[in-house]
């Protein structure tokens, strides 16, 4: 499996997620890495592998011999968990339930669409149809500004400004869709 691969794969299961261009664990990936036995987090263990793996390439070593010794290990560590059940997985529920209808959280200031939230923003509905391009990140790793959530999506929305104890919040018809003054920013004005 190629990196990547892996990567994709550990975000489907929900062990990652990305955060921007990064990638972080979720709660479930650290409860996961808090039961694997040491063996299995050291870098010697790493290190030992890749050894073993070059000295296959080489042909210094075969690779089921290799390969008997991963089985072997990987049968202990399942025989363990099986008696020593240390984290408990709560049962994962969806992002969204495709039956619930999704809640409108306002009117979309560049082309008056509806305004939806997607597990990382907030869009405007005719994105597809009228190209529009209304949209704002949860999250924005490049500046100070808070976090948003529906509450203040909505009211951001309806007043085109939120004053905030951090600073102020200017919608805007064209991107960039929102502006963010600190008050650090403000002050320096």
């Amino acid at each position: 499996a190629t990196r990547a691969a892996i990567i994709e794969r550990l975000i489907q299961v929900r062990y990652i997620q990305r955060r921007g261009r990064s990638l972080v664990p979720t709660d479930k990936g650290v409860s996961l890495v808090a039961v694997l036995p040491n063996e299995l987090k050291s870098p010697e263990t790493t290190g030992k592998w890749e050894s073993a793996l070059n000295d296959i390439r080489t042909g210094d070593d075969n690779a089921e011999r290799f390969m008997d010794g991963i089985k072997k290990m990987t049968c202990e560590i399942v025989d363990k968990s099986k008696i020593k059940k240390e984290v408990e997985f709560p049962e994962e529920t969806p992002w969204r339930d495709p039956d619930k209808p999704r809640e409108m959280l306002g009117i979309c200031p560049s082309c008056k669409g509806d305004i939806f939230e997607n597990s990382k923003a907030y869009y405007c509905s005719n994105w597809r149809t009228n190209n529009c391009r209304f949209s704002i990140w949860k999250n924005d790793k490049k500046s100070d500004r808070p976090d948003f959530d529906n509450d203040m999506i909505k009211e951001l929305l309806t007043k085109k400004i939120m004053k905030m104890d951090e600073g102020t919040i200017h919608i805007n018809k064209k991107s960039p869709y929102y502006q963010w003054i600190s008050k650090s920013e403000s002050k320096e004005e």
